[in-house]
């Protein structure tokens, strides 16, 4: 019968996650973060490139494309946490932006000097994809971390 069976929401649930999420620490954040911010980046390549592009953006090899700037990201990681340490003694505001110029600068530059071309289209056309595809995966992994925080508990 009814009265036999009796469902309650478990409250415990978000807690739990919440202190699962704090007890894997930092590092498995920053794992989490990477793989997540790779795997939006090729998705918006993958699936916007082409539809922005139309004909003339069917290259013969777009996931290499797309990898090429997360290899680059790697390399710059290293000068780019030395940067930020040097100036994490009150200077952050200072250090993530020149963080994102180095980042950004880089993106650019390889976008430029070898994809433009073999994407085949116009320079306006083809920058303004390379933007729209790096809004889209920026602000998917931006609502991801906001989300991840408020799962961890810290906003």
């Amino acid at each position: 019968s009814a009265e036999d069976i009796i469902i309650t929401p478990d409250n415990n649930f978000i807690s739990s996650l919440r202190n699962s999420i704090r007890q894997a620490g930092p590092g498995a954040a920053l794992l989490t973060g990477i793989i997540v911010a790779l795997a939006f980046w090729l998705l918006a390549w993958r699936l916007l490139m082409p539809r922005l592009l139309g004909e003339s953006g069917r290259i013969q090899y777009p996931w290499s494309f797309a990898l090429t700037y997360a290899g680059y990201n790697a390399l710059l990681f290293i000068p780019g946490a030395i940067l930020y340490l040097a100036f994490s003694a009150g200077y952050q505001s200072l250090a993530l932006s020149i963080l994102a110029l180095l980042f950004g600068a880089a993106s650019v530059l390889i976008f430029v000097f070898g994809h433009m071309r073999k994407l085949g289209d116009s320079t306006g056309k083809t920058i303004r994809a390379f933007a729209i595809v790096t809004l889209a995966s920026s602000g998917a992994y931006l609502l991801f971390v906001f989300g991840y925080a408020g799962l961890a508990g810290i906003i």
